[in-house]
């Protein structure tokens, strides 16, 4: 995620759900992509709504965008509790292992629900954490159908599709399919 929250202009992607196909156990799924820039509000203001029309489809899709400071906030909050669940489950290790007394059959040992309770919040702080992009709406922390909303700092590099014959590319992205498809070929 690294700077995405912390900037005042985000780069990002709405992705529209063209559809699925099925080859074996293999699914894949077709997207539209479109490139768009939001502007945070003002530092004064905590989030402003935004809407968005997608060129797709054409229907409006609506989203929370945090201001710089409120999605640093947010940021903070979300390592404070990853930060506490770690002490947690920290605390039922010392619990457990520094107990010299036996436990009894049947009985949990001490902190082992300490230990346990940690580690699950850990693990969704840290989901929360690593998808926050101070954008809240549909499709935002997980794909969503039909809208997806992404940061372009979240995107792995895709490459190029290169045609077999002439060595000519496009990039891989919602339309590169069709235009390699559209390509005319000079040989």
């Amino acid at each position: 995620m690294g700077r995405v929250w912390a900037e005042r202009i985000v780069d990002v992607k709405l992705f529209h759900y063209l559809d699925s196909s099925h080859q074996g156990p293999l699914r894949t799924d077709r997207y539209r992509t479109q490139a768009l820039q939001l502007t945070r509000p003002p530092g004064a203001v905590y989030s402003a709504k935004t809407t968005i029309s997608c060129r797709t489809c054409g229907h409006r899709v609506s989203y929370q965008v945090l201001s710089v400071l409120a999605a640093r906030l947010r940021w903070t909050l979300w390592i404070l509790l990853a930060v506490a669940s770690t002490a947690a489950a920290v605390w039922g290790l010392v619990l457990m292992f520094g107990n010299d007394q036996p436990v009894a059959r049947g009985e949990d040992p001490p902190g082992v629900w300490s230990l346990m309770l940690g580690l699950a919040l850990l693990a969704a702080f840290s989901l929360l954490l690593m998808t926050e992009t101070g954008i809240s709406g549909p499709g935002v922390r997980r794909t969503a159908r039909p809208h997806s909303l992404r940061p372009v700092a979240d995107e792995p590099d895709t490459g190029a599709l290169t045609c077999q014959h002439c060595g000519h590319q496009e990039p891989v992205d919602g339309d590169g399919y069709l235009r390699m498809r559209q390509h005319e070929c000079r040989t």
